[in-house]
């Protein structure tokens, strides 16, 4: 697990959040974010298409070009966090 993100609604100078079993007696870092005022991210409408077409043009453009070997750069992108659980090598 990388991270648990969560929406709750602060009542008083407290708050609970369910953590799963894999975060129990680990440190960890809590970031508190307002949400917008707009309302809340899960009653948007999905967009899926949009997210789909725009990762197409991408693609269409060659990639990411700061990227030189996407292989190579996924094993480095996983090297730099170590799995919870597991010793670094």
């Amino acid at each position: 697990m990388n991270g648990l993100t969560t929406l709750t609604l602060v009542t008083g100078s407290t708050v609970t959040i369910p953590v799963p079993a894999e975060l129990l007696y680990r440190q960890v870092e809590v970031t508190i974010v307002p949400v917008e005022e707009s309302g809340d991210w899960r009653d948007l409408p999905p967009n899926g298409t949009a997210v789909a077409a725009l990762l197409q043009e991408l693609a269409t453009a060659g990639g990411v070009q700061s990227i030189e070997d996407p292989v190579v750069w996924q094993r480095e992108q996983r090297r730099d966090r170590p799995l919870p659980g597991r010793e670094r090598q």
